[in-house]
């Protein structure tokens, strides 16, 4: 957890890349990595967990679009 120091290594390498940092990671097989963490951990990835999730590029305007 957050208090213990520990940190989603995917997250802060993305969040670092998309601020011109290069983290000298290797994200182009993102969508094998999350399926062997899956795997493993037998835990699906949430949906719309950052950069990995199935819903990331995916936008729910709905109730924005309503209040239009």
């Amino acid at each position: 957890g957050e208090r213990t120091g520990n940190v989603d290594l995917v997250t802060l390498g993305m969040n670092l890349f998309s601020q011109g940092v290069d983290p000298q990671i290797d994200f182009s097989q993102i969508d094998e990595i999350r399926r062997t963490s899956e795997y493993c951990n037998q835990m699906e990835i949430h949906p719309r967990h950052p950069y990995a999730g199935d819903l990331v590029y995916t936008a729910f305007s709905g109730s924005h679009q309503d209040a239009i």
